[in-house]
């Protein structure tokens, strides 16, 4: 087994989601697992290793600043009020992922202000992240439910 790797608690990785594509998680308190969903009733945190190959993203602040996204966080935040969306307020996961996907069409340019269109793609595949790594969860559940010996 490979040695766990830490990372400042409250951080957003980049890391490989087994299907041949790459997600973005939220380190946990202790530094050592990650969310991949924010439904903390639902999920258990995940160790980080190697064998993902994470890559630091940094805090929300780091992600917006190296990544020239500052106007592309007030398009997000102006796109989630403007739909009702209570989860700009307590998802952070979620807006992580949003702009990790809108970094992908920034093309690097600052100032970068994604149009109404885009930041609702953005969202569409930040909420696929999200249900894709709850039916993982899910289905490890339902696998302990009926292979006792293994939890």
């Amino acid at each position: 087994m490979s040695k766990s790797l830490r990372f400042t608690p409250g951080s957003f990785l980049e890391v490989d989601d087994l299907g041949g594509g790459r997600k973005v998680v939220l380190v946990a308190k202790d530094g050592a697992t990650f969310w991949d969903a924010m439904e903390v009733e639902r999920v258990t945190p995940i160790v980080i290793h190697a064998e993902l190959h994470p890559a630091e993203l940094g805090t929300l602040h780091d992600l917006v600043a190296k990544r020239g996204l500052t106007h592309a966080l007030g398009a997000v935040i102006a796109y989630a009020r403007a739909q009702l969306d209570p989860r700009i307020d307590t998802d952070p996961l979620l807006v992580g992922r949003v702009l990790w996907f809108l970094s992908q069409k920034s093309e690097q340019r600052d100032p970068y202000v994604p149009d109404d269109a885009t930041v609702r793609w953005a969202f569409t595949q930040a909420e696929a992240q999200a249900h894709a790594a709850l039916a993982v969860h899910e289905q490890v559940e339902k696998y302990l439910t009926q292979h006792p010996n293994h939890a």
